[in-house]
């Protein structure tokens, strides 16, 4: 048995207003995952706020707004993770050209710093930041290390 929806709109209502199907309403319905139940007669019904959320599409474009945000903090994560990975083989690297010219201690450390903020600098310029409606939601490095200077500063 499915379950009653007290404040109900029949599906066959949300179908006239929209111009689809009774099917198409009750798919779309279940695809964006709002509750399919029935009103006091039997009939299939949802809410009256999510019979209201899909004639204004407001339902269709929130989901789809969601999906997107996701997509963007997994690039962004992924982003930020590959960043990182440079950062680390830069350092690396410094690191070792230090040691081959005979450098060690807190020479040898500093000049593996400065090889992985150049790392670091070179991918950012190389592999943007992903962005979401025109924005970066990763702080950049430079931006990071320019507004730490602009305090200190302060």
């Amino acid at each position: 048995m499915t379950a009653l929806i007290e404040a109900a709109v029949p599906i066959a209502d949300v179908a006239k207003v929209t111009g689809a199907t009774q099917r198409a309403v009750e798919d779309e319905a279940r695809a964006l995952q709002l509750f399919v139940g029935v009103d006091w007669a039997g009939r299939p019904a949802v809410s009256v706020v999510d019979a209201a959320a899909l004639v204004s599409g407001s339902a269709r474009r929130e989901q789809e707004h969601a999906t997107a945000w996701q997509a963007h903090l997994r690039a962004s994560e992924a982003w930020e993770r590959d960043r990182e990975l440079a950062r680390r083989a830069g350092y690396t690297e410094g690191a070792e050209r230090a040691h081959s010219r005979g450098l060690a201690g807190p020479a040898a450390a500093s000049a593996a710093r400065e090889a992985s903020r150049e790392a670091a600098e070179k991918f950012e310029r190389h592999t943007p930041a992903p962005t979401f409606n025109g924005e970066a939601t990763s702080p950049s490095w430079f931006a990071r290390a320019a507004s730490k200077i602009k305090e200190a500063a302060v």
